[in-house]
């Protein structure tokens, strides 16, 4: 069971946006409850509470989160993969089958007509 103190629901419903703030009123008790409950446990007011509670009582400088330009990573360009020399391409693959009903199975599975009544 999660709980939130009084004076943290009332900071909470005061951050709901006007609209949903007429709403709520009309929400069954339980539903406003969860609502108020989800958004006060969300990462927003999580990272709020640590930036203007915990760290002023704990006597901590502020962690400021790094701007997003100054972590992007310019990406290296894409380079070719490697594949077989085009004297080795063939455009054949050859499969070992086995005997019996597994090279039944290897003829069915690799037929062109099998795809093609199927597709």
């Amino acid at each position: 069971m999660s709980y939130l103190c009084a004076a943290c629901h009332d900071e909470v419903l005061a951050d709901f946006s006007p609209d949903l703030t007429i709403q709520m009123d009309r929400w069954p008790r339980e539903v406003r409850e969860a609502r108020v409950l989800q958004h006060g446990l969300g990462r927003v007011s999580r990272l709020n509470a640590i930036g203007r509670v915990l760290h002023p009582l704990a006597g901590l400088e502020p962690e400021l989160p790094t701007p997003a330009a100054e972590r992007a990573i310019i990406v290296p360009a894409l380079t070719a993969t490697p594949g077989p020399a085009p004297s080795e391409r063939h455009g054949l693959v050859t499969i070992e089958k086995g005997q019996g009903l597994e090279g039944d199975y290897v003829d069915r599975l690799f037929s062109a007509n099998q795809v093609w009544d199927n597709w």
